[in-house]
């Protein structure tokens, strides 16, 4: 347990390195066929994400929000802390989602956490704020990340996210709100520095709504 990099005010449970970590887990899970130990190391986008909560805390208070891919939820734990009325943090691994709870507990707030995956269905109406960061590595699970919070935005929630210009984060709908300067110790990045992007999501028409409009408009010519 010790400080979160940048941000003295966070503590989470931390590896000195993902390698060191993704080792320790497999000596003592060698059978359990566990995924990689992400949730050990606090990556640069989910600390940009606390960082810009914590700046702004009358903007997080009394909010519902949710992290999705929370790993040690530091952006949750951080809303948390602004303020926020109630968060839910969410992975789908059951190791980041006791990482989760352990590092709440570490800061003194109260998180739900859920070990889910929330992309195949709504929900938007429940949360009035969605962070998400580090999710754009895999191209599929990358375009099912972003198609799910563009429908979330489209339902009237803000959606923020971070980017360190990953290469699968589809760049269009993306409003730029602050870019915050890091240090990247871990050696989670190439280079040591680091400058992350706050991004809200836009609302955009859904796809079945344009879809209706066309076929509408195309029937009209015919008639």
């Amino acid at each position: 347990m010790k400080p979160v990099q940048g941000l003295p005010e966070l503590r989470a449970h931390q590896a000195a390195s993902l390698e060191a970590a993704w080792v320790a887990v497999s000596r003592h899970w060698p059978s359990a066929g566990v995924s990689p130990p992400y949730w050990a190391v606090a990556w640069p986008g989910g600390r940009a994400l606390a960082q810009h909560l914590l700046g702004d805390p009358e903007g997080q208070r009394g909010r519902r929000v949710l992290e999705l891919g929370c790993g040690g939820a530091v952006a949750a734990i951080a809303a948390a802390r602004a303020g926020a009325a109630d968060v839910t943090a969410v992975d789908i691994d059951p190791l980041a989602c006791l990482a989760a709870r352990a590092n709440a507990a570490a800061n003194g707030v109260r998180l739900e956490v859920l070990q889910s995956d929330l992309l195949g269905g709504s929900g938007g109406e429940r949360w009035d704020l969605i962070l998400a960061a580090d999710l754009w590595y895999e191209r599929f699970f990358a375009h099912r990340v972003s198609a799910w919070l563009r429908d979330r935005a489209a339902d009237g929630c803000q959606v923020l996210l971070a980017d360190l210009g990953r290469a699968f984060l589809p760049r269009r709908g993306l409003r730029e709100l602050a870019r915050i300067e890091l240090t990247d110790c871990l050696g989670t990045e190439q280079g040591e520095g680091l400058c992350v992007r706050i991004c809200q999501v836009m609302p955009e028409p859904r796809q079945d709504l344009r879809v209706s409009a066309e076929s509408a408009v195309a029937h009209q010519a015919c008639v």
